[in-house]
């Protein structure tokens, strides 16, 4: 029965540090929040709907002006990707 307990307590501390860390359900942004982006909002609007940061997939500059794309993950497990020219969402896909 004793064995039983310290199993038990070992599983629900183990249970609690993966959630603390998040190893089990990170996402970054929530589907609603997803649909709720819209094309030509700022970076600074676009990150009121962001937990943490997305990291930055690639970045460039040419005639059109500077393009930056993000990767975010969604709490479905799914991913979004944001393209920002000049600061503004240009566009976004969920992958």
């Amino acid at each position: 029965m004793i064995k039983i307990k310290k199993i038990f307590i070992r599983i629900v501390c183990l249970g609690i540090l993966l959630i603390s860390t998040g190893c089990f359900g990170s996402y970054n942004l929530t589907v609603s929040d997803y649909n709720s982006l819209k094309t030509g909002m700022t970076i600074q609007e676009v990150s009121e709907y962001i937990y943490g940061e997305c990291p930055l997939m690639s970045e460039s500059t040419d005639s059109f002006g500077h393009m930056e794309m993000y990767t975010c993950d969604l709490d479905d497990g799914s991913t979004a990707i944001l393209t920002f020219v000049d600061n503004e969402l240009f566009s976004k896909q969920r992958v």
